[in-house]
This record gives C-alpha cells, structure tokens and sequence, in this order.
C-alpha cells in the first residue's frame, strides 16, 4: 500500500512527495530507484523534513506509535486501515489526535469507491425500497502472499486486518449497527482463516458477511430491498435486479485516489474528510466487539465498549 499510495501522490496535485521511512534494505532500494528520500524511521523523517502531512502504512502494530508521534508535531495524518491492533490502544490514539486538532483520515478505501459511493446514493433515495437483508462475501487466497493478515502480533487476524473493509462499508451502507454476533476458527495455533458475522442495525434489517483468506470465490454484497435488489460484485460492478431481470449501473475502481484527494482538500480547508477520526472509532469499536462477541459466544453492542 505504500507503493501505492505513493503512486497516487505523485498524480495529486498540491501533494509534493518529500521523502519515506522503512528500515528494511527492500524498501530502502525501491526508494533509491524512485529517487526518494528513505530514512530509517518515521522518527528521522519528521525530524529531518519537517513534513505538513505522513501517510502511514507501516504494520498495524505500528499505526498508533506513528501517528501519536504525528500528533505531537502537528502533523496531518492518512493512517491506512486498521487503526491498531489493540482497541484499549485505539481509544487512546483516537483521544489524542481529537486533542490535537490535526486533519486525520483512515484508510478505509471502500467509502471512497465509487460504486460504494453510488450505491449510498440510492440507497438513501429509496432505489431499492426498504433493505431488509444484505448478504456478503469477502476474502480472498491470502494465504502464503499476505501473511501479516494472520498475524496476531502485525495485525492481530483476519477480521481486523482485512475484512474490517466490508464490515465498514456495510456499516456505511445500511448502519449504524447496533449488535453483532461472531464465529471464527481461531485457535490456539493460528489466528481465523473464516469466520461468520452477523449485524443488525438500527433500522433492523441484518447484514451477514462470510470472510475467508482461503477462499478464491469472488467478493459481493447483495443488498436486498422490499421492492428491488442491488448487487455489488467484486468491489467493481454495481447493478439493480428485479423481476424484468438485471442492470448493471457502475463499474469502477477502487477509491485510493478520491480518498487521498479528499485528505489533501481537508488540510487545505476545502471541505471535511468522511473517514474521519469518527470512523475511525465506529470501526474500532465494531471489531472489537466481533472479537469479542466470537470469543464469548454472545451478543456484542459496539456502542457499548
């Protein structure tokens, strides 16, 4: 993701790349070749360039570390997703960056997606009637290439490291949740591969999603409504069914881009971001209660951490 976002900076404009922090010698190399200054942490690069904003995607583990530090010197923060690892350590970096009062926004890409985005819009407008259901697939193969996703130490597991982004978007979507209930495979010899995760909002409709990181099925989110259906499939296509059949509406990228240009617009004064210091919380709070509510066997309320 750092390459990524990196890629992106440089086709922003008002965004001016002024250097990059990673110990490891692979990064410290790609760096070279991209003729970009590379320091050995984010600690040497505040202090060295004095940066008006840090985009982080350092390990999760880290995110709290460098973005407390950020705020100390009034830098403006992108931290990718998740926030942390920990929730106790959350609700600390969540209180110290709304004290410092510097332009924050986390990496939770799918609120910037544009069928995401389009389908927020009809939602809202009554496209599809009252949702009284959405059923969602997310994962993917990652076992073997991103390793850190089944990491407890890096990024604690699957939910919280990867399928935090449809959990989120969901939440947006047709949120705010109220309850969830949880079920993984975790054990004492690895972190989940699959789990189960049940949410009921507000409205009282109730969203299950199936995660996997050993799956090779595509990931969809099937919204269905009292009078039509929207389907959202791979993050890429979103359509409308009913009974005269199927309409596809959008087909789109990701939003890495739109979310890096909203973080820009907010620092200089052009707007708010959407993914916020707020998000940032509901999410937080809404993996720690899959967490818990998979270890307890019960009932969770984020609202209630």
């Amino acid at each position: 993701m750092g390459r990524a976002h990196v890629e992106n900076i440089a086709k922003i404009d008002g965004f001016e790349l002024v250097g990059a922090a990673d110990p490891g010698p692979q990064a410290q190399a790609w760096a070279a070749e991209q003729n970009i200054r590379c320091f050995s942490s984010h600690a040497d690069l505040i202090d060295k360039m004095h940066p008006d904003a840090l985009v982080v995607a350092s390990p999760s583990n880290t995110h709290g570390r460098v973005v407390t530090d950020a705020c100390e010197q009034d830098i403006h923060v992108f931290c990718e997703k998740p926030l942390t690892t920990e929730f106790s350590e959350a609700l600390r970096v969540i209180r110290r960056v709304e004290k410092s009062g510097i332009v924050f926004s986390i990496g939770l890409v799918l609120r910037h997606t544009p069928v995401y985005v389009k389908a927020k819009e009809l939602l809202e407008e009554g496209e599809i009637g009252q949702v009284s259901l959405a059923d969602c697939r997310y994962g993917g193969m990652l076992l073997g290439r991103a390793t850190y996703v089944f990491s407890r130490e890096l990024g604690r597991g699957l939910i919280n490291e990867h399928t935090i982004h449809m959990i989120d978007v969901m939440d947006f979507l047709l949120g705010p949740v109220e309850t969830v209930y949880a079920a993984y495979d975790a054990d004492e010899s690895h972190t989940e591969y699959n789990a189960s995760i049940l949410m009921k909002n507000s409205a009282g409709s109730f969203t299950s999603i199936c995660a996997s990181g050993i799956t090779h099925l595509p990931t969809y989110a099937w919204i269905t409504g009292m009078e039509k259906e929207m389907v959202i499939e791979g993050n890429s296509r979103l359509s409308i069914r009913d009974e005269d059949g199927e309409k596809e509406l959008l087909s789109s990228g990701l939003g890495y881009r739109e979310e890096l240009e909203e973080f820009r617009d907010a620092i200089l004064g052009r707007g708010d971001v959407t993914t916020g210091i707020e998000v940032a919380e509901s999410s937080s709070r809404l993996i720690e209660a899959i967490y818990r509510s998979a270890e307890s066997g019960r009932t969770q309320s984020p609202d209630s951490l």
